[in-house]
C-alpha cells in the first residue's frame, strides 16, 4: 500500500512513472527485501494477509521472503507469517483487516 501511495503522490505532482518495470512475477518490495534479509535479522513483527489467487502481487512472494528468513525467525516463529485467503484476488478484505489487527495485537 505504501508503494501504492507513493505512486499516486508521484502521479498527482506531475512526477513520470516509477523507473523499474512491473512485471506480475517480479515487485520491488519483495527483490529489495530478499537482496538485504540482514536487515530483519531483528526479528520485526511482519504478516502478510495476500489473495491466493491475486496475479497481481503473487503470494509466491511472500512465501518465498517467509522461506529465506526460517532461520533468523527460530527463535520468534509467531513473529513471521503469511495468511493466504483462498478465492481473493488483489485486493483487502475484512477479513485481512480484522486477521492483521487481532495478529498485531497478540504480539504485545
Amino acid at each position: 500500500m505504501l508503494l501504492w501511495g507513493r505512486r499516486l503522490a508521484r502521479a498527482s505532482a506531475g512526477w513520470s512513472q516509477p523507473r523499474y518495470p512491473i512485471r506480475r512475477d517480479w515487485t520491488p518490495a519483495f527483490a529489495g527485501a530478499l537482496t538485504h534479509l540482514a536487515g530483519y535479522a531483528h526479528g520485526a513483527a511482519i504478516t502478510f494477509e495476500c489473495g491466493a489467487v491475486d496475479t497481481h502481487m503473487p503470494p509466491e512472494g511472500a512465501l518465498r521472503f517467509k522461506a529465506a528468513l526460517a532461520d533468523a525467525y527460530r527463535p520468534c516463529p509467531e513473529k513471521l507469517r503469511v495468511n493466504l485467503h483462498p478465492g481473493v484476488g488483489h485486493t483487502t478484505t475484512p477479513e485481512m483487516w480484522h486477521n492483521y489487527l487481532e495478529w498485531f495485537g497478540s504480539l504485545h
